[in-house]
């Protein structure tokens, strides 16, 4: 059984003799492997980035525009406008706006923020 296939990795088309081929030469496969776990590390990376971030951030009861942002994997600008639309609550301290803590923990880990 062959089956007409065009390669994941080069774009050619080739004769696949297994339904599951996706490249067209060991060549290509290991390119792809390679280029999956590329990415997958790269995933791994920003996770540990996040996670070392939420800890480094979690002592503190509030936060800047900035930290907000960060922490949600947003724009300033958008924490500025869930907060112009009342989705965050602010507070005035040191005359820097900040965002609670709680806040922002129930706005990244729930679907429906306050």
């Amino acid at each position: 059984m062959e089956v007409k296939r065009i390669c994941q990795w080069c774009g050619k088309p080739f004769m696949a003799k297994k339904t599951t081929t996706n490249y067209c030469s060991p060549q290509c496969s290991k390119r792809g492997y390679k280029h999956r776990m590329k990415e997958r590390r790269m995933e791994l990376r920003e996770i540990q980035e996040m996670l070392e971030l939420k800890r480094k951030l979690e002592s503190q009861e509030y936060f800047t525009f900035s930290q907000a942002a960060r922490l949600m994997g947003v724009s300033r600008q958008y924490v500025y406008k869930l907060v112009k639309e009342d989705k965050l609550i602010k507070t005035f301290i040191y005359k820097l706006w900040s965002e609670a803590q709680s806040t922002i923990w129930n706005f990244v880990y729930c679907s429906n923020p306050r």
